[in-house]
């Protein structure tokens, strides 16, 4: 592929995470960096419902949702899986590729679509269980990360660097913010829901360098750091608000873009059907899934 052409295909991944997608700690790459509250054991449940972004709604896994419009979402997404396995009586999925947490209370528009509800419309005092995955698309954090750390645009070790060192702090801080307001509209609204707030899939490696996304070992270690102290944040928020918190950072440890067949990831020229450019396959769904159904029937 010839470099421009490669790099048109990380602007068009880029643009959906975005029309789409100082916070330290002394935890491992692996996981959360606070405990967080456990939810209650669930074996079944009689309505459930899926708030979330792209990496919840799994954008282009078929078979999507005709009725997802521009939100893409796939009928075998891990909300659907978990619906399905945790038996639920009643189920809705109004997750939206693109989505930003300000969608939980505000209408949205997705990237060549038109506008959709506020997410918090499908829940209400009855609602038994609550699953969330958001916080990316905030502050331009994904986005942020894959446009300043990877070859196709012209990226440096030192930009990259300074990037993760000094601008994304204050992005985190952004997403701690407004996470922390859309889990408290959460609660006030299903006061008595069981809510597990879920992180991301991985994207980079640990370390070494990817030549799915193009970057060098200093800067794919760059980029796996900043997808840490994402994580890192969405739980610190969790804790905050009450929340309980699932981090699938060790659940897709070796799942990453780079993984060859065992990525739960999309590279950038995904097969038809198998999902969106850098976003979860279907075995990432698969893997998420089994992850949040054991936490929630453990409690």
């Amino acid at each position: 592929m010839r470099h421009s052409t490669r790099r048109l295909v990380v602007l068009a991944a880029v643009a959906m995470l975005m029309a789409s997608c100082t916070t330290k700690s002394g935890s491992d790459d692996d996981g959360a960096a606070l405990p967080s509250p456990s939810p209650r054991a669930l074996t079944s449940v009689s309505s459930y419902v899926a708030l979330g972004d792209s990496f919840a709604a799994g954008p282009d896994i078929d078979p999507v949702s005709t009725s997802s419009g521009a939100c893409r979402r796939s009928n075998d997404n891990w909300p659907h899986l978990v619906a399905d396995e945790l038996k639920a009586k009643t189920f809705a999925d109004v997750t939206c590729t693109g989505a930003p947490t300000s969608h939980l209370t505000e209408p949205f528009t997705p990237r060549g679509g038109t506008s959709t509800r506020a997410q918090l419309d499908a829940i209400d005092e009855h609602t038994q269980l609550i699953t969330v995955t958001m916080g990316g698309n905030d502050a331009g954090t994904f986005p942020g990360i894959l446009t300043v750390c990877t070859d196709f645009y012209n990226a440096s070790d030192d930009v990259c660097s300074g990037f993760v060192k000094s601008r994304l702090p204050g992005m985190l801080d952004e997403v701690k913010d407004s996470v922390e307001r859309g889990l408290t509209d959460i609660r006030r609204k299903a006061p008595r829901a069981t809510i597990l707030m879920v992180g991301y899939l991985r994207v980079s490696p640990d370390k070494d360098g990817c030549a799915e996304l193009g970057t060098t070992g200093s800067r794919t270690t760059l980029e796996a750091r900043a997808e840490q102290r994402l994580d890192q944040t969405l739980a610190s928020a969790a804790k905050v608000s009450g929340v309980g918190y699932l981090s699938l950072r060790k659940v897709s440890k070796g799942h990453d873009v780079c993984a060859g067949d065992e990525a739960w990831i999309n590279g950038l020229k995904p097969a038809k059907g198998t999902g969106a450019p850098l976003h979860p396959n279907a075995d990432g769904m698969r893997g998420a899934a089994g992850a949040i159904a054991e936490r929630l029937k453990n409690g």
